[in-house]
């Protein structure tokens, strides 16, 4: 069989992450695409990519390329991706995969009716430890979980280094970022589908998106509250109460 054959759309910093995890596969890193060639040709250049495109159609359209990675701003996500599939390419989309139901269910369907692979790159699901805190709620360690409660608030994210997180047009906010781990969490926990969903958020200053954002997600009898901040600094972890004791998890 031959090696996996990637194409980058996006140079950025997770694009620079990505790429060297790469390095410890035997998949080929191929071609990478950004806006100008000469900034896609640094980072082939940069990252030992054989070949550099100044458009993302090019990358596309060039048939060695088996899977593509999808590393650009939030609001590029869907164009990116839907382009991918339909040039024939599997694809793995940065989180947040989508910025609404109707773009992640368009992504999905088209995956699905081409029989192509489709996944968001969410590291965290992946964890050894998830599996293990899988087991041990399988096991019945807890008894029955009936309550999660999770956080994700990093730091004070400030405007002047972190410009895309505090503007509409980038599809930027604490819920889309930060709020999906909390959020897969307490999914993954008592989900998949919440019966009813109570939120409420704190805008920016600017007023365009949510700087702080709290909800409550019940699953039938079960509840899991989610919060997320951008301008505080939390716990960072989880707790899920169960029927015979309490997992509290960093």
């Amino acid at each position: 069989m031959s090696k996996l054959r990637w194409g980058f759309i996006g140079t950025g910093w997770i694009a620079d992450v990505v790429s060297k995890d790469l390095d410890f596969t035997d998949m080929q890193k191929y071609a990478v695409s950004s806006r100008s060639l000469e900034t896609a040709q640094k980072f082939a250049d940069a990252h030992n990519f054989e070949k550099a495109y100044g458009d993302y159609h090019e990358l596309l359209a060039d048939p060695v390329v088996d899977a593509v990675y999808v590393a650009t701003l939030n609001p590029f996500h869907h164009e990116h991706t839907i382009a991918a599939l339909n040039a024939g390419k599997h694809v793995v989309c940065e989180k947040p995969f989508a910025i609404n139901t109707q773009q992640a269910q368009e992504m999905v369907d088209l995956a699905r009716s081409m029989n192509l692979f489709l996944l968001e790159a969410m590291w965290v699901p992946h964890f050894p430890k998830f599996k293990v805190l899988d087991q041990k709620i399988a096991e019945g360690i807890i008894g029955e979980p009936m309550t999660v409660f999770a956080d994700m608030s990093l730091f004070q994210l400030e405007e002047d280094g972190y410009g895309r997180m505090w503007h509409k047009e980038t599809a930027g906010g604490t819920l889309l970022d930060l709020g999906i781990y909390p959020l897969h969490f307490v999914s993954r926990i008592l989900g998949p589908k919440p019966t009813t969903i109570k939120a409420s958020a704190k805008l920016t200053a600017n007023g365009e998106v949510d700087e702080d954002t709290a909800a409550i997600l019940q699953f039938g009898n079960k509840i899991g509250t989610l919060h997320t901040s951008m301008s505080a600094t939390g716990s960072n972890n989880a707790t899920i109460l169960g029927t015979k004791g309490r997992v509290e998890f960093d």
